[in-house]
């Protein structure tokens, strides 16, 4: 299989077994599934304009963008403070608002991870992209779960995003219908 990085600048094989010396005309190297994952993530500015319209995202803070360090690729975070221009009163205000982010960029979300603590009247969370069925992943065979992340924290009856990574390893859009197009007319007389 063969995967073209986005900027062009290599071509990479990567195969399970040995093969025949590349074409020496192609700068190649092999590379595992996991290496292809990584670098296929992209972020797409309108999710980011859509997170700030929406109050999910401030004005001043920026994810990281660097292609460079794939580990910290899209994400945002101010130090474990509240990356949102909004307090949430309750949990399902927070994820409702979240889900609602997720429907217009063409995926879905799922709770990854829940906690609360009674005493200390406190609790986070942790939703991740749930890629659906029929949403493709950039390279073929990739089965690592996609990085997109909101994780958010509760004191006090006051809930807080505090981390995003709004990265993803897939194609969007995949069975949300944003527009309803009907192309023809109606039928006519069946009973003939």
């Amino acid at each position: 299989m063969r995967a073209v990085f986005p900027d062009h600048s290599a071509i990479c094989t990567a195969t399970n077994k040995p093969s025949s010396p590349p074409p020496a005309f192609l700068p190649t190297y092999t590379a595992t599934m996991s290496d292809l994952s990584i670098s296929t993530n992209f972020v797409e500015s309108a999710s980011i304009d859509e997170l700030r319209e929406m109050g999910l995202l401030r004005q001043d803070i920026e994810p990281l963008m660097d292609p460079q360090s794939p580990l910290t690729y899209g994400v945002v975070s101010y130090h474990g403070r509240n990356v949102s221009n909004v307090i949430f009163e309750t949990r399902s205000a927070l994820q409702q608002r979240c889900r609602d982010f997720a429907r217009r960029q063409g995926f879905s979300l799922r709770v990854a991870s829940n906690s609360w603590c009674k005493a200390a009247n406190e609790g986070n969370a942790k939703y991740v992209c749930k890629r659906l069925n029929g949403q493709r992943p950039l390279v073929v065979g990739n089965v690592e779960q996609c990085p997109f992340s909101i994780a958010v924290y509760e004191l006090r009856d006051q809930w807080k995003i505090t981390q995003m990574n709004l990265a993803h390893n897939h194609h969007l859009h995949a069975g949300f219908q944003e527009d309803t197009f009907v192309e023809g007319g109606l039928a006519g007389d069946t009973t003939r």
